[in-house]
């Protein structure tokens, strides 16, 4: 499934639907994994994020706003 599919389908059922998008993701402690899940939650728009090990800096989750 190509990459305009999937983003037409997802808007499809965003509107057509009344459903809570949810987003589960495991960022495994990684600075660019952050930078990336941030860039879907601005694209895609989740209802509700779930993060697992997100990036630290002394003790501080890092580059989620």
């Amino acid at each position: 499934m190509g990459e305009a599919h999937y983003q037409q389908n997802s808007a499809t059922l965003r509107k057509n639907q009344h459903q809570t998008y949810c987003l589960q993701i495991n960022l495994q402690h990684s600075r660019s994994a952050t930078y990336n899940m941030m860039k879907i939650i601005e694209k895609e728009e989740p209802d509700l994020i779930f993060v697992q090990e997100p990036y630290e800096y002394q003790n501080k989750p890092v580059g989620i706003g």
